[in-house]
């Protein structure tokens, strides 16, 4: 694991960006990751979650923003070059409707950029999962996904 950049907790799940170029899901019951690490071509420098917890998006030090599915722990978009330089933060808010949530990314290039965030079907809540993997990018993968439980 590279130095931790950033972090987000959601119920029992910790999520972490490193420098090392992933994004990795913390079980805090018993302190092990689990799941694959999210790769990334860059330093991860933000995390944000939807608020039905199905959405992960995070910002890079490559200028992209990514769209994770956290129920199927893939890629649902990249968007490179979003910043003249990295991307250094992310957060989502609502659009100015209310309907749609919009990803905000902030950048060394001083500039805030709002992109829609993209639509995801709807899927039933999966439990936590329970089989852990170490930290190491070669590590064993639990065949659960990592979608956050219910607070």
């Amino acid at each position: 694991c590279g130095p931790i950049r950033t972090l987000k907790l959601v119920g029992h799940v910790l999520f972490s960006g490193s420098d090392d170029t992933t994004v990795r899901a913390w079980n805090l019951k018993s302190g092990m990751s689990f799941q694959e690490p999210l790769k990334h071509t860059g330093w991860v420098t933000g995390i944000a979650i939807t608020p039905d917890s199905s959405v992960l998006v995070t910002s890079c030090s490559d200028s992209s923003v990514y769209q994770w599915d956290i129920e199927r722990w893939s890629l649902i978009k990249e968007e490179e070059g979003l910043h003249a330089d990295h991307a250094t933060c992310v957060a989502l808010i609502p659009s100015h409707q209310g309907k749609q949530l919009n990803i905000v990314s902030g950048g060394n290039d001083f500039d805030l950029v709002v992109q829609p965030l993209t639509p995801q079907p709807s899927s039933s809540a999966a439990q936590e999962p329970s089989s852990p993997s170490d930290c190491s990018p070669s590590g064993p993968s639990s065949p659960s996904s990592p979608s956050v439980p219910s607070s």
